[in-house]
């Protein structure tokens, strides 16, 4: 089965895969200048945007305010690209997953 046009790269299928979580988790709907915005207010660490945590080398989780509301969003360094919404209750899970790694690490040393 062929894939569709603007699935055919790794950028295209986040930015697909970013629209489709804001619509389901917090139901919002947005254009690309409001996509490119948001970009540039994490690339530039506006005053809209908090950096939470690093969840990987390439991947960064950011709080970025979105129409009154504060939802944790999922930024890709190295496509400059939205990866994908969270829930608040997945950043916890998260944070907590990343805190015990942490002490455990501690203690094996």
């Amino acid at each position: 089965m062929k894939k569709k046009k603007f699935l055919d790269n790794k950028k295209n299928a986040q930015s697909v895969h970013f629209k489709k979580r804001m619509i389901e988790r917090y139901n919002i709907y947005f254009n690309n200048a409001d996509k490119r915005q948001m970009i540039k207010d994490v690339q530039c660490n506006n005053k809209e945007v908090e950096f939470l945590y690093k969840q990987s080398n390439t991947k960064t989780v950011w709080r970025i305010l979105i129409q009154n509301k504060n939802i944790p969003i999922v930024y890709d360094n190295k496509r400059q690209n939205l990866v994908t919404c969270l829930t608040w209750k997945m950043v916890n899970e998260n944070l907590l997953e990343m805190s015990n790694s942490m002490s455990n690490d501690f203690y094996d040393q």
